[in-house]
């Protein structure tokens, strides 16, 4: 009864969406204008009469549920595919393929490079003898390594195999990383930094059309989510054992360790993924062709205004504590 009312329902859905595009206009008026657009290496999804997601590498930073939503289209109608409603209904009764773990250990040591500099902002500060304004700027350098990352990912990597492109920003993550655990002044790390956030945006974006292009029927959206998995891991266990091993040894081994997460993640790399070729080429300028349309630049500004409001407290959590919540320092050292 379980599975008989999840697939009316999601028949139910289709009902719904296929009503609400013939009032927004008509079934070829839909047509028209609900159809993917796909340009190189980036790609956006509108369907005026679902809920206007756009994934893509310019939107690292999108919701999960956007990852999933985008890897569940039907691009022949305006609908979810039947791979979803299936999904759904069905358990799980394949193991994981292994490529997905190589795509999860990819998004682990991005997760922790991106947040763990949040929770040590202190001890980097007080080693490298600057300010906590300054030392805020290797957060910022980091987010300009993640626009900047995708600007050249779009414009210099087209044509490159998406599997050796993966390779490539698993090769930026350890050298960007591994420069920071060896960064010695103000400088070094703004740049070391600034390396370490290139492969990111372009990582998540490249990562999610493979996990969808190797995924089996009806488990595209599933693969795309397990990949995002390791996201969240590097935020519960991830980031607290960066922490932990600033306070109690150094700063710079919780930067080792996500260089050596990264070299784990090449050898993955080259041994579980399979040969994946590059998207279409069509040209540069279909590559910002999306940004004629209004979706685009509403999600674009609800994600920017969102994570700002969210970085700019959370980039100063550390002296946050000690400054305002009236955590002394030694009591933090100490947990």
């Amino acid at each position: 009864p379980r599975v008989r009312r999840q697939r009316q329902m999601c028949i139910r859905d289709r009902l719904d969406s296929s009503r609400s595009a013939a009032r927004a206009g008509g079934a070829r008026h839909a047509s028209q204008n609900s159809r993917p657009l796909r340009a190189g290496g980036s790609f956006l999804l509108l369907r005026p009469h679902l809920s206007n997601f756009s994934f893509g590498l310019f939107l690292n930073s999108a919701p999960t549920y956007s990852l999933r939503l985008a890897s569940s289209y039907n691009p022949n109608s305006g609908f979810p595919s039947s791979d979803l409603c299936e999904q759904n209904t069905k358990g799980n009764t394949h193991n994981m393929p292994k490529h997905l773990l190589a795509l999860a250990l990819g998004t682990l040591s991005l997760g922790i490079a991106e947040f763990a500099m949040m929770s040590i902002l202190s001890n980097v500060a007080e080693s490298l003898a600057v300010s906590i304004p300054e030392a805020g700027h290797f957060i910022s350098a980091y987010a300009l390594g993640v626009c900047a990352g995708v600007a050249v990912m779009v414009v210099a990597a087209r044509g490159i195999a998406l599997s050796r492109m993966l390779f490539i920003l698993a090769a930026l993550i350890f050298a960007g990383n591994l420069f920071a655990a060896l960064a010695f002044d103000y400088w070094s790390m703004l740049a070391a930094r600034f390396i370490a956030g290139l492969p990111h945006g372009a990582y998540f974006g490249a990562g999610a059309i493979v996990a969808t292009q190797l995924a089996g029927p009806g488990r595209a959206s599933r693969d795309v989510c397990l990949m995002v998995t390791g996201m969240t891991i590097a935020n519960l266990i991830g980031v607290p054992l960066g922490s932990f091993l600033a306070w109690s040894l150094s700063w710079r081994a919780t930067f080792a360790v996500v260089a050596a997460t990264a070299l784990l993640l090449m050898l993955a790399l080259k041994l579980w993924m399979p040969h994946v070729p590059p998207l279409p080429n069509n040209g540069f300028r279909a590559q910002f062709r999306f940004l004629g349309h209004l979706t685009p630049w509403l999600v674009l500004g609800a994600i920017g205004l969102g994570n700002g409001g969210f970085f700019a407290c959370y980039s100063y959590v550390n002296p946050i504590m000690e400054a305002v919540a009236a955590v002394s320092y030694t009591h933090l050292r100490a947990h």
